[in-house]
């Protein structure tokens, strides 16, 4: 397929999307799966997913391969998207679903 026809098809596919208004995760072939579990962890922040939306897609993230400074370094990356309010309200959830126990550290002040 030639790069014009790669993109032809890629645009079709994103039209269909917004059509339809689903997709599978799956269906996403240019990103090994460590990047595009990153990529909806950044999603995730930006949209101040919950908690328990934070623990799985991070446990994803990590069982993908990613580390935990590339968890970290994704709320980063986004942070100029989001927002700093956004990712101070993030943060603590982020902590939380990499084992961070959040509120003995506060205690521990």
């Amino acid at each position: 397929m030639s790069p014009s026809a790669n993109v032809k098809h890629l645009v079709e596919r994103l039209a269909r999307i917004s059509e339809e208004h689903v997709y599978e995760v799956d269906e996403v072939k240019y990103l090994d799966a460590r990047t595009l579990a990153l990529v909806i962890v950044g999603a995730a922040v930006c949209t101040d997913a919950p908690t328990k939306t934070f623990q799985a897609l991070v446990g994803s993230a990590l069982q993908a391969g990613a580390t935990f400074e590339e968890v970290i370094g994704t709320m980063l990356a986004v942070a100029p998207s989001a927002g700093e309010p956004r990712i101070v309200a993030v943060a603590p959830k982020i902590a939380l679903a990499l084992g961070y126990d959040v509120d003995n550290a506060f205690e521990n002040d």
